[in-house]
C-alpha cells in the first residue's frame, strides 16, 4: 500500500486489550441473536504476511478454560477486524475465541493463492500462539465476500487433514467470491459432519449468487445439514432495510447494525453453532429449518410490523441473471466456471447488439429501470472527521435516486442514472467513468450521492466485457454508447451546455477520448466543461492531434495520492502537459498526502475515491474529493471566483486545506504543483509508464528526479 516493500526484522510484540463495548441496540434480548453473558478481550500479535497489520483473537475475558474456535475470514480490503467489529463482539459474547487474520488486497486480486497462504499462516500463528484458549475439538468457518469463497478450501484442510471439529464443525458463509485452491473432488468430497449456512442477500449486486449456489450444490455436505438462504430488503413502515453486499459489516465499514444482522446474521450463526458445537437441538429449527416459520422469522419493526421475512430451504436459486453482477459468473477470473454451467442464465446478447433501451424494454418487459432512494442512505455517523458543514463540499439540498438500464451495445455491465428529486429546470450533467474493478455507482456512493445532492445528474455507465481483455477501443465504445443512451432517456431534463467529466483510474485514462466525443464531436459544454481525473490509467483512442485542438474553455484537474502502488504518476503527468491548450489558470496538479497522529492512520492510495464497503470516508473523501468537484462544478457551470479559488487555486490557502483531526490538529495540507515530476521511480508502480502497451511512451518523456522535500515533510504540522 503506501509503504515501501522491504523486509525488517520485527521484535515480536504481543498484547492484550478489553474490547470496549459497541454502540446499537439489539432487539433480541435473549436466545439466539441475544449477546451472551461473558465479557469480550481482545489479544494481538503480528501478521507474518502483511506488514504493520494483526492477527486478532477476540474472545471471552475467562482464561481459565479452551473456547471452541471459530475462524473468520474478511472481505478483500477488510484486514481491520473494525469492519466487523459488532459481529466479532458478538460470537466472542456467546463463548467463542475468532481468530481474524489478515491478507492484502492486492496480492488476493492478483494471486489469490497467496492471499490463501496468508490466511493458513495467520490461522497457524494464531492456533500456535493461543492454543490453550482454543477449543480445537469443536471448530466453525464464518466467511464473508472474497474470504467466503476461501472458506471452502481453508476449511477442508482443517477439518479433513488436521482432524479439528471431532465433536462438531460448521461452515457460515456469506455472497462468496470465486472458489480457488479446491478440486471438484476435495469439494464433493468434504467432511459430512460439517453443518452449512450458505447465505446471499437480495440486493448484492458485487458477487454474483452462482458462486453461492455452486458450492452449495457440490459441497459433500448431507442435504439435511445445510440450508440456503437469501436475506430480502425491505422499505415498509419506516427505515429502510437495504440486504447489499456489505450486510455483515459494521459502523466502521460504513453500515449500522439493524434487524439484517440481528435476526438474519447473528440469530443464524448462533443456532448454526449451537447446533453444531454444541448438540442443541432445538438450535437446528432455527438453524436449518428450511424456511419453517421460526428460521424465516427477522422480527418486528417499532410499531409491530414485522419485517420481511427470509427466504430458506435446501434448493440453492439465484434472483437476477449476469449482468446484474460486478464480479459474474461466466468471468475468467472464475476457475470453476467451466465446471459448472448456468448458460441458461446468461442473457442473449447476440439479439440486442443493435437494439436501444427503449426497444429492449419493449422486447423484455420488466427491466425498466426503477428508482432506488436507498442509494441516498449511507451514513456519516461514527467517522473519525467530521464532514463538511457549509460551503463547498457540504452536502446539497436534494435527495437522491438511482435509476439502473441495461446497456444498449454488447456488454456485460448497466447504466445508471442518478438524479437529484425534485429538481424543475434542466441540470448539468456529470458523466463518472469508474475504474476497471468497480463498476457500480455503489462503489463511490459517498462521492457520488454529495455531487448529485449540489442538483446535478451523473451518469454511470458501465464498460465491462465478459472476458478480460485489453480490448480498450471496445471499453471506450461502451462508455460512449452508455453514455448516449442515457442522455436520451434524460431528455430535456438534461443541459447538455453545460457538462463534466470525473474518472478515476482505467475511467481516469479514458476522459480524454469521452471529453472530446461530446466536447469536440457533439459541441456540447459551451457554456462550462471541467474534467476531473483522479490516479489515471493509460490513455487510449486519443492523439496528439485531440491534445492540440482540445477545447481551451476546459477546466481541468488532476489528482495523485502519496500512497499510489498502482498506476504511475507520469500518466497524470503527461495529461498535464499535453493539455496545452488550456490555460494554467485553469488547470491544477494536485498530490494528496497520507498522514498519521496518535496512531491513526489517513492512507492516500489507489483506492481513497472509493466510499462504500471496504473503505471508509474520510478527510479525503471529504476535502480532496467532494469539496474539488463541487467547486470545479460551481467555477465551470456559474463562473463562481471563490469556486475557482478553491478548485484551481494554483496552491492557494483555500484550496490545499484538508481539515483537522478531531482534536484540531491541521490534516497534511494538499501538495498543487503546475509544473509536476514524479518523485518515484517506475518500479514502484504495477503499471508503470514504460509498459509496452502504454501508447504514450513514445509521445511523452518523463524527466526522473530524486524525491522532492514535500514527501517527506512532517505531516499535518504546519
Amino acid at each position: 500500500m503506501k509503504r515501501p516493500l522491504f523486509t525488517l526484522l520485527k521484535i515480536v510484540l504481543f498484547f492484550s486489550a478489553v474490547w470496549p463495548a459497541s454502540g446499537g441496540t439489539n432487539p433480541i434480548d435473549s436466545g439466539y441473536g441475544a449477546d451472551g453473558p461473558f465479557r469480550v478481550c481482545r489479544d494481538s500479535m503480528p501478521s507474518p504476511s502483511m506488514r504493520e497489520a494483526s492477527i486478532h483473537l477476540f474472545r471471552p475475558c475467562r482464561t481459565d478454560t479452551a473456547w471452541p474456535v471459530i475462524f473468520f475470514l474478511h472481505g478483500i480490503g477488510a484486514h481491520d477486524p473494525a469492519n466487523y467489529r459488532e459481529l466479532l463482539e458478538h460470537l466472542a459474547s456467546r463463548g467463542h475465541a475468532v481468530i481474524y487474520p489478515p491478507y492484502t488486497q492486492a496480492i488476493a486480486m492478483a494471486r489469490p493463492q497467496a492471499a490463501y497462504k496468508s490466511l493458513r499462516e495467520g490461522f497457524e500463528r494464531g492456533v500456535t500462539q493461543w492454543r490453550t484458549l482454543l477449543d480445537s475439538t469443536r471448530i466453525g468457518f464464518i466467511g464473508h465476500s472474497y474470504g467466503g469463497g476461501a472458506v471452502p478450501a481453508i476449511s477442508r484442510q482443517w477439518i479433513a487433514e488436521r482432524k479439528w471439529g471431532a465433536r462438531g464443525a460448521f461452515l457460515y458463509i456469506m455472497a462468496p467470491w470465486y472458489s480457488y485452491d479446491i478440486s471438484p473432488q476435495q469439494l464433493e468430497s468434504f467432511p459430512e459432519k460439517t453443518a452449512l449456512i450458505m447465505q446471499v442477500f437480495e440486493h448484492d449486486f458485487i458477487n454474483d449468487h452462482r458462486m453461492a449456489k455452486d458450492i452449495f450444490d457440490n459441497i459433500g455436505i448431507p442435504e439435511t445439514r445445510k440450508n440456503f438462504i437469501i436475506l430480502r430488503s425491505d422499505s415498509s413502515n419506516g427505515t429502510p432495510l437495504y440486504a447489499g453486499h456489505n450486510v455483515p459489516v459494521g459502523a466502521a465499514g460504513g453500515e449500522s447494525c439493524n434487524q439484517l444482522d440481528y435476526y438474519g446474521v447473528w440469530r443464524l450463526v448462533d443456532a448454526l453453532g449451537d447446533y453444531a458445537l454444541r448438540g442443541d437441538t432445538a438450535a437446528r429449527v432455527v438453524a436449518l429449518g428450511s424456511g419453517n416459520d421460526t428460521q424465516r422469522f427477522m422480527g418486528l419493526r417499532p410499531d409491530g410490523t414485522p419485517v420481511r421475512e427470509l427466504t430458506g430451504g435446501h434448493t440453492a436459486f439465484v434472483l437476477h441473471p449476469q449482468n446484474s453482477y460486478l464480479n459474474f459468473w461466466n468471468h475468467a477470473s472464475n476457475p470453476r466456471y467451466k465446471l459448472t454451467s448456468f448458460f441458461e442464465d446468461r442473457p442473449d446478447w447476440r439479439q440486442r447488439r443493435h437494439t436501444t433501451i427503449r426497444n429492449y424494454m419493449t422486447m423484455r418487459p420488466g427491466t425498466e429501470g426503477t428508482p432506488d432512494s436507498m442509494f441516498a442512505s449511507h451514513s456519516t455517523e461514527g467517522l473519525l472527521f467530521a464532514p463538511i458543514d457549509s460551503g463547498y463540499g457540504a452536502q446539497g439540498p436534494y435527495k437522491v435516486t438511482k435509476r439502473d438500464f441495461p446497456h444498449p451495445d454488447f456488454g456485460h455491465g448497466k447504466i445508471y442514472l442518478i438524479s437529484p428529486e425534485g429538481i424543475d429546470h434542466p441540470a448539468p450533467v456529470i458523466l463518472f467513468l469508474h475504474g476497471f474493478k468497480w463498476a457500480m455507482p455503489d462503489y463511490y456512493q459517498g462521492f457520488i450521492t454529495n455531487i448529485v445532492s449540489q442538483g446535478y445528474h451523473v451518469v454511470f455507465p458501465s464498460y465491462l466485457l465478459y472476458h478480460v481483455t485489453f480490448n480498450n477501443k471496445r471499453r471506450y465504445d461502451l462508455m460512449v454508447s452508455g453514455a448516449e443512451e442515457a442522455f436520451e432517456i434524460l431528455g430535456p431534463a438534461a443541459d447538455t451546455s453545460r457538462i463534466g467529466f470525473i474518472g478515476h483510474s482505467y475511467g481516469g485514462g479514458a476522459v480524454p477520448a469521452i471529453a472530446w466525443h461530446f466536447l469536440k464531436l457533439r459541441e456540447w459544454g459551451r457554456a462550462g466543461a471541467f474534467m476531473f481525473i483522479i490516479a489515471p490509467w493509460y490513455v487510449f483512442n486519443f492523439n496528439q492531434y485531440q491534445f492540440d485542438y482540445f477545447p481551451a474553455h476546459a477546466k481541468m484537474l488532476l489528482q495523485v495520492y502519496e500512497g499510489e502502488r498502482f498506476n504511475d504518476w507520469r500518466m497524470a503527468e503527461d495529461l498535464f502537459y499535453s493539455f496545452t491548450t488550456i490555460p494554467a489558470a485553469n488547470k491544477d496538479f494536485m498530490i494528496v498526502h497520507s498522514d498519521h497522529y496518535k496512531g491513526r492512520q489517513l492512507e492516500a492510495e489507489h483506492v481513497s475515491p472509493l466510499s462504500t464497503g471496504d473503505d471508509d470516508i474520510d478527510a479525503i473523501d471529504f476535502h480532496a474529493l467532494y469539496r474539488m468537484a463541487d467547486a470545479l462544478a460551481a467555477a465551470s457551470f456559474r463562473n463562481d471566483t471563490a469556486a475557482q479559488t478553491v478548485a484551481l487555486g494554483n496552491g492557494s490557502a483555500a484550496q490545499i486545506n484538508m481539515g483537522t483531526w478531531p482534536d484540531g490538529t491541521p490534516v497534511t495540507r494538499l501538495t498543487v504543483t503546475d509544473r509536476p515530476v514524479n518523485p518515484h521511480f517506475q518500479k514502484h508502480f504495477l503499471f508503470n509508464w514504460n509498459r509496452p502497451w502504454n501508447p504514450r511512451r513514445r509521445h511523452y518523456t518523463p524527466v526522473e528526479k530524486a524525491k522532492p522535500g514535500w514527501l517527506y515533510r512532517e505531516k499535518g504540522r504546519d
